[in-house]
């Protein structure tokens, strides 16, 4: 299953760089159960992915933005700081739908925290 996610990341970034665009949206996982999928696998897991999909990414000239929509899976503005952070890449960052963030302590709050890593 990864192993298709991940293929489908690269055909993404592929079609992307065709249009013209300079960034893909992914939701990295979603935390559903705290033995078989909880924070810890959900950024291991999708970290992984990520590291194998971004020298794509960089030949292409496409980001790879992470969102955390309903996910489960940084629903508070630092640790996904830091997740984006441990990528220590120009072609990682976040994408930022203001409306989605109200409940977790407001848009105001993610945006100081997640600063530059916004595209």
């Amino acid at each position: 299953m990864r192993a298709c996610c991940l293929q489908e990341v690269r055909d993404t970034l592929v079609f992307a760089a065709d249009l013209g665009a300079s960034s893909i949206l992914l939701v990295v996982g979603k935390v559903t159960n705290e033995a078989t999928e909880n924070h810890e696998q959900v950024r291991t897991r999708s970290s992984e992915g990520i590291r194998a999909a971004l020298p794509d990414a960089a030949r292409l000239g496409v980001r790879i933005l992470v969102e955390n929509v309903k996910n489960g899976f940084c629903s508070d503005a630092e640790p996904l700081r830091v997740y984006i952070d441990a990528f220590a890449s120009p072609w990682v960052g976040a994408f930022f739908d203001i409306g989605n963030h109200d409940r977790f302590g407001g848009a105001a709050h993610w945006i100081r925290v997640r600063g530059s890593r916004i595209a």
